[in-house]
């Protein structure tokens, strides 16, 4: 596999598989990481927040600094359809930080974007425009078929499968269910022959689909508290996986039993 920054040295990938030019997916590693007491309102979404970065033969890593002091590593390896992620946040304010989460996209597109792109796997032949490719998404591809797999079994992620009115829906909405015990999220390709999956090593809330992108946000519980100088980690798996959600399912519950 290989990566793109487009976002010059940030932590912003298109996923390309090795010898071709047309990207899998794209994730965001992290979009933002929230906790208690630390103000998000003049801090610029951290995939945008320029890092060091070094490529090595099998992945990347690298590491960026956020304005309210957070320091975020990325380390990224290669795998055959997927990459592993560790992502470890370390607390560089004066004061304890809690309820640590991040949040994750991952989505079949990258629009707009130099250049632009979608997988024609996940999304119908149609203009390659966010808005456009958002509203379907959100009205025709999500529901019933981006499902967050829990304790209970993989559970409907659309808020309302049975009315999925875009023009109902604020163009970005990001209110996570209430409860973290979600541990990866998958939509499948056109054809249900495949799945594009995030999965984590703790416990998630996640995001339902909204109309302004085609996208999955999973938030990954990175920490009940991180005192100053603190750091913690977590680990991810994304990617594309062949097979019905039986088997995808058996392939998070077997990636997760590795890394706990």
């Amino acid at each position: 596999m290989k990566l793109r920054q487009q976002t010059p040295h940030c932590a912003d990938f298109d996923v390309f598989p090795d010898g071709e030019d047309a990207p899998l997916f794209r994730v965001l590693l992290p979009e933002l990481i929230t906790a208690d007491g630390l103000g998000q309102q003049d801090c610029p979404l951290f995939h945008t927040i320029p890092g060091r970065w070094e490529v090595q033969s099998d992945g990347v890593e690298g590491t960026f600094v956020t304005p309210h002091s957070l320091a975020v590593s990325v380390s990224v390896r290669f795998q055959l359809s997927e990459i592993a992620v560790a992502l470890t946040v370390r607390n560089e304010t004066p004061q304890t930080l809690t309820s640590v989460e991040g949040n994750i996209c991952v989505s079949p597109n990258h629009l707009p974007g130099a250049p632009g792109w979608y997988n024609p796997r996940f999304i119908p032949e149609m203009a390659p425009d966010r808005d456009a490719q958002g509203r379907r998404w959100y009205a025709e591809l999500s529901p019933g078929r981006l499902q967050a797999l829990t304790g209970a079994g993989w559970v409907e992620m659309h808020a309302h499968p049975d009315n999925p009115d875009p023009d109902t829906m604020p163009h970005y909405s990001f209110a996570p269910s209430p409860r973290a015990d979600t541990v990866a999220c998958a939509a499948p390709s056109l054809d249900g022959t495949s799945f594009l999956f995030q999965a984590w090593s703790c416990p998630c809330r996640f995001i339902a689909p909204f109309p302004g992108n085609a996208c999955m946000h999973l938030l990954p519980k990175m920490a009940d508290a991180l005192p100053p100088g603190a750091k913690a980690t977590i680990h991810g798996l994304v990617g594309i996986h062949d097979g019905d959600r039986g088997a995808l399912e058996a392939h998070i519950r077997q990636f997760r039993g590795h890394v706990s």
